[in-house]
């Protein structure tokens, strides 16, 4: 921090913001690129740069001091992370001066500019007219939200609006908004025991979000490689179990080439999201890194399959909230979901809780959505709510809401049938028939 007494350079542009009402801070050192047409045309606007940062502490802060600021980050290139950190530097440091400029941000992805783009980029979209580059420099603005919690909301609220900001449905309508389960920057878990049909569950999920509603999805597999998985995934699409079975395939070769001919596109587009296993061993600090990679590279919906087959290589329950709060970040940064398939403890599948989880606390308390599925053996007849109406139901597994931070659905039970490897929704389970 420089002392009172130490020369301080001023920004670029700086000298000149005494009255501006709007001023805007390139992270580019582009202020010109501005400042030299709105002098004859709104002198309400104006620009200020760093030429160099690494004199950040040497630079004339205090002529931002009450201004209304408006921080305008590069455009980043596909990939990068968007945490934007020279200008979180920049907003800190607003946030000391005296009296506190009020800041506001300018999120480059609104913006019809290339990657690695900037305010310069943005002018040369109309620079063919100064009073048009004008009226979008206002309309931006207008568009940016405050560095203060309430901005935070406003931000929120617009990419909603827009659909920057989605929560992705799943196949199941009352599931879906009993839970909300996969808002961006959440982590939603699926317990069960085995043969309860978790990863059919997920593959079912997987191919909905691809292939029905177009998004990015990586499927990490821990258990079984990637065709075993494709061949489950055929049988879901084509309702006939029996071409997971050799002898089945040999009985009815005709048919098994028929279904194969009419899904070998997709068995092709969702082999190229699933992901297995290395030879060596899985560590969750290798599964950390890999859904950073994913979210990175775009993918909105990130799946570990069961997360519960890593590596132990030391204390547990320290590598597990190492790993949480590692995906966190990136998911959280990058606006994915992560879904993880899990199971119970050992000796505590027969009761559906969040204390019945395997491995640290950390899973249930960082994640906001998660979903027991339990095998209820032969179908059971159940009473159900559908659409508010009561009726009654067969049903052969049952998903408990074990926790919804994002919707109302916490507590609630909802009845499923596994029909040809796929499951469908029976509506909310009221409760079983006397006797089972």
């Amino acid at each position: 921090m420089a002392n009172k007494e130490q020369f301080l350079i001023p920004l670029s542009g700086g000298m000149f913001v005494s009255g501006k009402k709007h001023i805007i801070f390139c992270e580019s050192d582009k202020a010109y690129s501005l400042n030299c047409m709105v002098e004859s045309i709104d002198r309400t606007l104006w620009s200020v740069s760093i030429s160099d940062w690494a004199d950040f502490d040497i630079y004339d802060w205090d002529a931002l001091s009450g201004a209304n600021v408006y921080l305008w980050p590069d455009k980043k290139k596909d990939g990068e992370a968007k945490n934007y950190a020279q200008m979180k530097r920049v907003s800190n440091k607003l946030m000391s001066l005296k009296p506190r400029p009020k800041v506001y941000w300018i999120n480059p992805d609104d913006l019809e500019i290339p990657a690695g783009g900037d305010i310069e980029s943005f002018i040369q979209l109309y620079s063919k007219d100064d009073k048009v580059v004008i009226e979008q420099i206002h309309a931006v603005l207008a568009n940016s939200y405050s560095s203060e919690p309430s901005g935070k909301v406003k931000k929120r609220i617009e990419d909603a609006i827009s659909g920057k900001r989605e929560t992705i449905r799943m196949p199941w309508d009352d599931i879906d908004r009993a839970t909300m389960a996969i808002a961006p920057g959440t982590v939603t878990l699926i317990c069960g025991e085995g043969g309860t049909a978790k990863s059919l569950f997920l593959t079912q999920l997987c191919e909905y979000w691809h292939s029905k509603l177009g998004h990015k999805v990586a499927l990490f597999e821990l258990e079984e490689d990637r065709e075993y998985h494709l061949m489950r995934i055929l049988a879901q699409k084509t309702g006939e179990p029996g071409i997971t079975n050799d002898r089945w395939i040999r009985e009815n070769p005709d048919r098994a080439r028929v279904l194969y001919k009419a899904y070998e596109a997709l068995l092709d587009e969702m082999g190229k999201i699933i992901y297995e296993a290395p030879v060596e061993s899985v560590t969750l600090t290798y599964l950390a890194k890999w859904v950073d990679e994913q979210a990175r590279s775009g993918k909105r919906i990130i799946c570990i399959d069961p997360v519960t087959a890593v590596a132990s290589g030391g204390d547990i329950w320290v590598e597990d909230l190492k790993f949480m709060m590692a995906a966190k970040q990136s998911i959280v940064e990058t606006g994915s979901s992560l879904v993880l398939v899990t199971h119970p403890k050992k000796g505590g599948g027969a009761v559906a809780g969040m204390d019945s989880l395997s491995g640290g606390a950390c899973w249930a308390r960082f994640s906001q959505t998660i979903l027991w599925l339990k095998n209820l053996g032969d179908k059971k007849e159940v009473d159900v709510s559908v659409n508010g109406c009561q009726m009654t139901a067969e049903a052969n597994r049952m998903l408990a809401v074990l926790k919804a931070r994002n919707s109302f659905g916490g507590g609630s039970n909802y009845a499923m049938n596994l029909h040809g490897l796929v499951l469908e929704e029976c509506g909310e389970m009221l409760k079983l028939k006397k006797g089972e």
